[in-house]
């Protein structure tokens, strides 16, 4: 896939921002469970469209493996779930 006005390159800032987390989750965690990135010189760089992508493969795992009774996935058992997988 090339760039394009349709689908920008952002920093670790702006995918810290998508992803509700900090930059330093960005360059650690995300990157080790296989965030798409280009590396521009020191620079990280991320198309929008792979970080949804990304970002709706967590949501599906985290829904197919952590949902209670009517199917509804608890805050504190993906929390649960994340902890076991980085042990």
């Amino acid at each position: 896939m090339e760039y394009s006005l349709l689908n920008p390159l952002v920093g670790t800032s702006e995918v810290a921002r998508m992803m509700g987390c900090s930059e330093k989750t960005v360059r650690t965690k995300l990157l080790k469970r296989g965030l798409p990135h280009l590396r521009i010189g020191n620079n990280l760089r991320f198309r929008v469209s792979d970080v949804q992508e990304f970002q709706e493969d967590l949501i599906k795992q985290a829904n197919a493996s952590t949902k209670d009774e009517e199917g509804v996935v608890s805050f504190f058992d993906l929390k649960r779930q994340r902890g076991q997988q980085e042990a």
